[in-house]
């Protein structure tokens, strides 16, 4: 499935069970506001009751939603972690997505923009979270390295060849922290943005290299 394409006749019992089903939990403002072009508030909630009604759809007492079937529950530090990276899902909007899919951890989610470029998202809470995906990172750079020059190595023609350190080829990475202050020890360790989730669940985006300490930090 594309998010971003939009069918002659918007399916709404397609598009919202698919997407639960690839990316619960979720809570169904999540939902509204990711689909906010394609469906009304209305006809997503209502759609959604009706789910839950007929038992496809469970709604767990904390609020998010998940399919009733198929669906293994998972500890709260992740089912925190993938209800965080579904705000940065939902911000973006149906018709700026190509795909995205849950990755586990320590990277949680990846989405893919309707320009082709690859989003990775860590959610972190602590230090440990932070260490495990710069570790991650530098080990997927590297085999991407690698793979480039083995490919490389087997080029016949100069003009064939892959420029290893060309950006295009990497995926950008987000961590997103409770707080500016927790992401300012990691510049330069393979994050390129942070993003931090205000009180009312909007993500705010910095170029992790200029965040700077303000008084109180």
């Amino acid at each position: 499935m594309r998010f971003a394409d939009v069918p002659q006749t918007a399916n709404i019992k397609h598009d919202i069970d698919d997407t639960i089903r690839r990316l619960a939990p979720m809570y169904v403002e999540q939902l509204v506001q990711f689909y906010s072009s394609r469906f009304s508030p209305k006809q997503i909630r209502k759609y959604i009751v009706h789910q839950i009604q007929e038992e496809k759809i469970s709604a767990d007492d904390s609020g998010f939603i998940y399919p009733t079937r198929n669906y293994w529950p998972l500890l709260r530090k992740y089912n925190d972690a993938i209800l965080k990276a579904n705000w940065i899902l939902a911000s973006m909007g149906c018709v700026n997505v190509r795909d995205a899919f849950l990755t586990g951890y320590p990277r949680t989610m990846t989405i893919i923009a309707e320009d082709n470029k690859a989003y990775d998202i860590v959610v972190a809470e602590d230090e440990k979270d932070i260490l495990a995906g710069i570790e991650l990172i530098r080990v997927e750079n590297e085999l991407r390295k690698k793979s480039i020059y083995e490919y490389n190595e087997s080029c016949k023609k100069d003009e064939d060849k892959i420029n290893a350190d060309d950006p295009v080829l990497y995926t950008r990475h987000i961590l997103m922290t409770p707080t500016v202050k927790m992401a300012m020890p990691y510049k330069g360790q393979g994050y390129q943005f942070l993003c931090v989730l205000d009180s009312e669940n909007m993500p705010h985006y910095y170029n992790i290299e200029k965040i700077r300490k303000t008084k109180g930090d």
